[in-house]
């Protein structure tokens, strides 16, 4: 039989952190049927696990033989023996690390390492395992639902898995494969998918995408905002989880992220297999996001809200009075009865006391515009709040400063322009001034500078006061082109009512001889769908020069119809049609024999109506003709009554009573 050296417990500490492949050797031969040690980190640190470690099973263990770090497997060098931790002394034991690995947090505990909990307070001490997720089930719940009753659903909406398949539902009549994915520990996971019967649903169980990697999900993730485009990623990886929904590549998916107080919480995924998705065709359906959150959001408060309801009834507390220990007062008029001592009065101000309070003196309003100049956006809450409280002085320094200093240059922003916030302090000031800062804003809209135009119109976007209306429309015709987009961005946002008199300039306009100024003029009139520009542009339909084709342009765009440059034609056709709402005209547009045509007037149609009868313009012809004929019906049926009927204003209405019902006529 071989000798065995003892080893001191120093060396033992070395070797382990130096090499780890003899360590394991070691921790085999430490432990006796009573062991409580399994693994050593094999960095140094003794992390001790639960279980019991077989008896001696060898005594034999490979040490290095050309130095610490090298490790030869043909080298065998002398047997050693390793001292059990009970046969220490006791300073010398080392202390056993037990770790919960359901919460990660350890729990010391002292004792003799060598001593084994028993088998049922082991089995008691085992790690438990997460429980799997429940599925959302989706029996009964698993048709297409159209945009408004979704939102009905959605407002009354009880649980979080009926919020999720009602937005899963209505996402689902726009495309042939639907899918949900939560957004949790850095990765996106798929949870329930809705699709035709020949695709499967099945595999969406099966889905993780990491999000720490360059991909669509990651961006949608990162800028809150629907992605509308092609799903390839070039990791192979993630292009191997997005097979799995659906069974293919799409050319183009919808990737709709739903937004909790700025963060996804879970990520919608639409596509239509083989065809392409288009902004077009999920326009609705972007707004139903927000819908989704909101229900979410309500749910949790509702949840919240439970565990802080109030008692139903306030606890009656007995008081026994002859427990309470009181002092008898002795005045003039002692009555022989118990009194509460009055407190001396309170000297009034009638007596001479006087109060004083030292305030610092305001700082210069010139300060504090420097100091919003400066800060980042959200950071100057103070500053903004002091220089709206004394609006005057700090309307007065705009004047000479405005836009001041900016955040990010207008020429660095491509696509739509930002919040007036995001490109300078000055211009969040004005946002906080509001309606106070319109005449302001109103005369640096005609500066000379383009750019202070530009950024004059920006808030002017955001903050949309009455009296700039005219203003708003001289930009229509503005050198600058980002000047022009603000200004009809902005004009889009009043009532129409408001903008009768402020377009009669653009309609004037499509008679000029210059081609630059009718193009300003009619796409104004495309972008605000100015109905009463169409005598204006049939009279000029018939030129031969640019004019011409933008007023047949412009005409085709309101009407979804096309008469060529007739302007005999466009005549009668708007002497018999004019009386109908424009609802009516893109109905009939719906089965016009050009293409282009009939996808402007369903575009116009689900972005008026909100509504959806599965119409698609490059449809075969009796499809076509089909839901052409449903959207006909819906506007017989209620369309009509919804746009065309005067709404009864509530604040003449007596309170209590129901409002009369019109009936069609």
């Amino acid at each position: 039989m071989k000798t065995l050296t003892p080893i001191p417990v120093a060396q033992i500490k070395l070797l382990r952190t130096t090499n780890p492949l003899p360590v394991i050797d070691f921790i085999r031969n430490v432990g006796t049927d009573d062991s409580a040690v399994e693994e050593v980190d094999l960095r140094g640190r003794t992390v001790t696990k639960l279980g019991v470690v077989p008896s001696l099973a060898r005594t034999e263990s490979p040490t290095p033989k050309h130095g610490v770090g090298h490790r030869n497997d043909d080298d065998i060098t002398q047997p050693i023996e390793i001292i059990p931790a009970r046969d220490l002394p006791e300073d010398l034991r080392p202390k056993v690390t037990f770790r919960t690995p359901s919460t990660g947090v350890p729990s010391h505990v002292t004792g003799d390492p060598s001593s084994s909990p028993s088998r049922p307070e082991r089995q008691k001490m085992r790690a438990l395992k997460r429980p799997a997720t429940a599925p959302i089930t989706t029996e009964g719940r698993d048709t297409p639902m159209t945009v408004v009753s979704a939102r009905e659903v959605l407002a009354v909406a009880e649980d979080r898995d009926t919020v999720f398949l009602t937005l899963l539902r209505a996402v689902r009549s726009r495309a042939r494969w639907a899918g949900l994915m939560t957004v949790q520990g850095g990765a996106a996971i798929g949870r329930v998918a809705l699709a035709e019967q020949s695709l499967d649903t099945t595999a969406i169980n099966t889905v993780l995408i990491p999000l720490d990697a360059v991909s669509p999900f990651r961006t949608v993730v990162a800028n809150h905002q629907a992605h509308i485009g092609s799903l390839v990623s070039n990791d192979p990886s993630i292009d191997a989880m997005v097979l799995r929904m659906g069974g293919v590549m799409p050319p183009s998916a919808l990737l709709l992220p739903i937004v909790i107080r700025d963060r996804v919480v879970a990520i919608v995924v639409a596509h239509r297999v083989h065809s392409d998705i288009r902004l077009a065709d999920v326009t609705e359906l972007l707004p139903m996001a927000t819908a989704a959150s909101d229900a979410i959001a309500r749910l949790i408060v509702k949840s919240k809200s439970a565990g802080y309801r109030a008692p139903a009834a306030h606890p009656v507390v007995e008081i026994e009075t002859e427990s309470i220990e009181t002092k008898r007062i002795v005045n003039l008029r002692d009555t022989g009865k118990w009194a509460t001592p009055t407190r001396p009065s309170e000297p009034s101000f009638e007596q001479g006391t006087e109060l004083s309070m030292d305030a610092d003196p305001p700082q210069p309003i010139e300060a504090i515009i420097d100091a919003i100049e400066r800060g980042d956006e959200g950071t100057t809450g103070e500053a903004i709040t002091e220089a709206v409280d004394r609006a005057n002085e700090t309307i007065s320094q705009l004047v000479n400063r405005f836009p001041g200093k900016l955040r990010v240059d207008r020429f660095n922003v491509v696509g739509r322009p930002l919040r007036a916030a995001q490109y300078g302090g000055l211009l969040e000031l004005v946002i906080h001034l509001g309606a106070i800062s319109s005449e302001l804003l109103i005369e640096k809209m005609g500066a000379p500078q383009r750019d202070v135009r530009f950024y004059a119109t920006v808030c002017v976007t955001e903050l949309r006061p009455r009296n700039a209306i005219y203003a708003l429309a001289e930009r229509l015709f503005d050198q600058d082109f980002g000047v022009r987009a603000c200004a009809i961005e902005a004009l889009a946002g009043y009532p129409l009512g408001d903008l009768g008199h402020a377009l009669v300039r653009a309609r004037r306009a499509v008679h000029s001889n210059d081609p630059e100024v009718v193009s300003a003029a009619t796409a104004a009139i495309i972008e605000l769908r100015d109905c009463d520009a169409i005598p204006d542009l049939i009279g000029v339909i018939e030129r031969t020069d640019r004019g011409g084709d933008l007023a047949r342009k412009a005409l085709t765009a309101l009407t979804a119809q096309d008469f060529g440059p007739s302007e005999k034609k466009w005549r009668r056709w708007h002497e018999t049609s004019r009386g109908k709402h424009r609802i009516e005209w893109l109905i009939e547009g719906l089965t016009h024999k050009d293409d282009t045509i009939r996808e402007t007037a369903i575009n116009d149609l689900r972005r008026v109506t909100g509504e959806y009868f599965g119409y698609h313009y490059d449809l075969p012809r009796r499809e076509r003709d089909a839901a052409a004929e449903r959207w006909a019906a819906w506007w017989r049926d209620s369309g009509h009554r919804r746009f065309t009927m005067p709404r009864e204003d509530e604040r003449h209405r007596p309170t209590a009573l129901i409002p009369i019902r019109r009936e069609p006529h």
